[in-house]
C-alpha cells in the first residue's frame, strides 16, 4: 500500500522538479541580463538628476537647464515685467 502511494505522488515530484528547474534557469537569465547591462540603469539616474546650471533644480524639472532661476519659475528667469503706466516707463527708462 505504502508503494502504491508513493508511485502516485511521482508525477507531482517530477513536475516540481521541473518547474523549479524552469524558474532557476529564468532567473539565471535575467540575473545574467542585469549583470551585462553594466550600469546603464545608474547612468540614467545620473542623467536625470545632473544640474547644468547649477541653480539646485535638476535638469529634468528644470524647464530653463541652461539658464540658472528660481524654484518658484521652475528654474527659468522670472518674466519681464511690462510697464502699465508711464511712471513705470520712465523707471524702466532711468528717467526718474
Amino acid at each position: 500500500m505504502k508503494n502504491k502511494k508513493s508511485v502516485e505522488a511521482m508525477p507531482m515530484i517530477i513536475i516540481a522538479f521541473v518547474l523549479a528547474a524552469l524558474m532557476f534557469i529564468i532567473i539565471a537569465a535575467i540575473q545574467t541580463d542585469l549583470l551585462r547591462g553594466g550600469g546603464k540603469e545608474t547612468d540614467r539616474l545620473q542623467l536625470s538628476t545632473r544640474d547644468f546650471d547649477g541653480d539646485g533644480i535638476a535638469d529634468a524639472f528644470d524647464d530653463c537647464p541652461c539658464d540658472a532661476g528660481k524654484r518658484e519659475n521652475r528654474g527659468c528667469n522670472p518674466p519681464p515685467t511690462i510697464p502699465t503706466t508711464k511712471e513705470e516707463c520712465d523707471q524702466m527708462r532711468g528717467l526718474v
